[in-house]
């Protein structure tokens, strides 16, 4: 989920307890950890304990938080800034490093406790306690606020639906790499005015011709998830250091008409997962491939908070994974006959059909491969591999 949740309400609002309550602590960066962690407490003619936070403690707090939350969205992570918040340019700070990811921010209000209650409840923060509480609530209160979310709205966001697509045909197609041919065999063969399209990602870079592409994505009812040459596009676009391949693509897309806000647009549109039901038979489509255990925790939940990572480069090795080295084994594990996923990225053996329930749809069409697709029929939800090359043998 590539959003970035700004906690706005001064000390004592419940920001902090809310986050530990609904487990969303794992990726919420609050400054006054790391001021925790940097310091100490020590006793004050008050006779309570106070924390050392001076100008260099302050300076430290602010460069980790950004650089956490900086690290989040590299992965893919929602983001949670605990904080009070109050300032524009505060905030205009993290909706500019927000938007250097591709990501949506939204400000959740925590301003509904009384004055009243907090006064009463800096009383009881111990070391944590404001000096001069009144004077800081007017100064808060003084600030024009944000527009703001409510915290359950902002607990929506973390739920997860099943797409039910009735008796729809669903073309699911691999890698594409920018081959436009290979892709137009495609839709000329299977496309009808019902045909919902889902890509499992790497729409570009390596092919002949991204604009091709480009223009037939915008002919077609799809859905594209996002794969590692989706993120490569983005770095492209924010002015991040590219391959060689997607500085390509770029020319070819620019060449082709796309603009550069229509093709960020287009990447805040791609999805980390694409999880429907067709002929009432469900599917479940990343670009890595995961495990089974994830597809049927986000079913029974309804709820994800994972990073995109997980469903780019897909499940690894611990080893591996924690060293983000990121493999393009079909480890057995992935496998389960009860379940249906279909994935692109590894491209072992180019083989489609290659564990119980895991469908493989990289075939390495820019390498003298082939496009693979898994076309499935509205009525019996059925499906059959088509492969179509860039270029006649």
């Amino acid at each position: 989920m590539r959003k970035m949740f700004i906690l706005y309400g001064p000390q004592g609002s419940g920001k902090t307890t809310f986050v530990q309550e609904n487990q969303l602590a794992e990726f919420s960066v609050s400054a006054d950890e790391i001021r925790r962690l940097f310091s100490r407490y020590i006793p004050a003619t008050d006779g309570g304990q106070v924390l050392i936070a001076g100008e260099h403690l302050q300076r430290l707090a602010r460069r980790i938080v950004s650089e956490q939350a900086d690290n989040l969205m590299f992965l893919g992570s929602p983001v949670i800034i605990d904080a009070v918040n109050a300032s524009e340019r505060s905030r205009a700070g993290w909706h500019a490093l927000a938007d250097s990811h591709g990501y949506d921010v939204l400000a959740v209000d925590f301003t509904q406790v009384s004055r009243e209650e907090l006064i009463s409840r800096n009383d009881r923060r111990g070391g944590d306690k404001i000096p001069d509480i009144e004077s800081f609530l007017d100064r808060f209160a003084s600030v024009p606020p944000p527009q703001t979310i409510t915290p359950s709205q902002m607990l929506d966001c973390f739920k997860t639906f099943q797409i039910d697509l009735g008796n729809r045909p669903v073309v699911v197609v691999g890698d594409v790499q920018s081959c436009g041919e290979a892709l137009g065999k495609a839709v000329e063969e299977l496309g009808t005015p019902d045909t919902k399209w889902v890509f499992v990602g790497d729409l570009f870079d390596r092919g002949p011709d991204a604009g091709k592409v480009w223009r037939l994505l915008k002919t077609l009812d799809a859905v594209v998830v996002t794969g590692n040459h989706e993120k490569s596009l983005l770095n492209a676009l924010k002015g991040r250091g590219t391959k060689t391949a997607t500085d390509v693509t770029m020319k070819q897309l620019l060449t082709a008409g796309a603009t550069r806000p229509q093709l960020e647009d287009w990447y805040r549109s791609t999805v980390p997962f694409y999880d429907f039901k067709t002929a009432g038979k469900e599917f479940f489509v990343s670009h890595g491939g995961v495990l089974p255990s994830t597809i049927r925790e986000i079913r029974e939940t309804g709820r994800c908070d994972l990073p995109d990572d997980y469903f780019i480069f897909g499940v690894g090795t611990r080893a591996n994974t924690y060293r983000r080295r990121y493999e393009f084994r079909n480890f057995e594990e992935m496998g389960d006959s009860e379940l249906v996923q279909l994935h692109g990225h590894r491209n072992e053996g180019r083989e489609n059909f290659v564990l119980p329930g895991v469908i493989d749809l990289e075939s390495g069409v820019e390498k003298d491969g082939w496009l693979s697709v898994y076309a499935i029929d509205g009525t019996s939800g059925q499906g059959e591999i088509r492969k179509y090359r860039e270029r006649a043998s």
